[in-house]
């Protein structure tokens, strides 16, 4: 038990450091929004806020955070607010250990075409933000910030996980299209106009979907497969195919017709996606009456040696 709550600590600390890092030294820099606590970090340095001398991105992320954890403890429960609050509180700490570090927040795209920053961000933040909030997912745990608003609609409001994630995201980097001052493909520093910034919406929804889509793979065992469903007379020989060749458990239950009232055997496989295609052509040598599908299997709990 204090193994797997090391392991848990470990994974959550690996997670939320890679969104810190994608933050930091890609989209901060670029002012690239895509959703969450750090869209709404950096519409803030557009307004008045950003102005203060003393304000820096981690003091909102500390206040916000604060803010949301309470609201996780009162409207979701302890459970989830014990699972939120390391995350909680290591975003906004490794933002501040990089700025006391001095590191450069151009220092990845210091030698990339300021043009092409949102696409580079897009990639590569994307990418690493991505696979650190499904690393904290698999460790079951919640990353905090707008996870906590996300999980509040859901049991509130009965909105799915899923959509709220998206809808919520989605607006806000639709808001930051009016708040996020345009900035000129020749700087950071060169500030041009307060007209809707299209093509920053643009990436950052695509941000978005990127990150919900590597997450989702992530969580899920970060590997699909395929699980054979095998309607068939005699059960024996395919299943000892299946342990020969493929070295897979099985189980077999018993199976009616719906329509003629047969009895027959059902087996039921998890297999490599690769393998069902050879399975598929073998039953048909081995039993060509037997009926069979197969269905994508996205998560798997338990045993399964690759």
């Amino acid at each position: 038990m204090r193994k797997h709550l090391i392991k848990s600590l470990l994974e959550i600390t690996i997670g939320v450091f890679m969104m810190a890092f994608a933050f930091y030294f890609f989209f901060s820099p670029t002012h690239l929004v895509n959703g969450g606590i750090s869209g709404i970090t950096i519409i803030l340095r557009s307004s008045p806020l950003g102005d203060i001398s003393w304000y820096r991105d981690w003091m909102f992320m500390y206040t916000a955070q604060f803010v949301l954890l309470i609201c996780a403890y009162v409207f979701v429960g302890k459970d989830f607010f014990l699972k939120t609050i390391l995350a909680s509180v290591l975003d906004p700490t490794f933002n501040l250990i990089f700025e006391r570090l001095n590191c450069n927040p151009l220092y990845f795209l210091q030698t990339v075409p300021a043009s092409n920053w949102y696409l580079v961000s897009t990639v590569v933040g994307g990418l690493i933000s991505a696979t650190g909030i499904g690393i904290c997912l698999r460790a079951n745990s919640s990353t905090g910030g707008m996870d906590i608003v996300q999980k509040i609609l859901q049991q509130k409001l009965h909105i799915p996980y899923s959509k709220s994630m998206y809808l919520t995201d989605f607006f806000v980097v639709i808001l930051a299209g009016f708040l996020v001052k345009n900035y000129s493909i020749f700087g950071i520093d060169n500030i041009t106009t307060w007209t809707y910034n299209i093509e920053m919406v643009i990436y950052g929804i695509c941000t978005v979907w990127l990150t919900g889509y590597i997450c989702d793979y992530l969580a899920l065992n970060a590997k699909t497969r395929r699980t054979a469903f095998i309607i068939c007379d005699n059960p024996e020989i395919i299943k000892q195919y299946i342990f020969d060749e493929f070295d897979r458990g099985l189980t077999i239950v018993d199976a009616t017709g719906g329509y003629t009232g047969n009895k027959k055997k059902m087996i039921v496989c998890t297999i490599e996606k690769a393998q069902c295609y050879i399975l598929r052509d073998k039953i048909k040598e081995l039993d060509p009456s037997a009926f069979t599908f197969f269905a994508e299997t996205r998560e798997i709990v338990g045993e399964y040696d690759s």
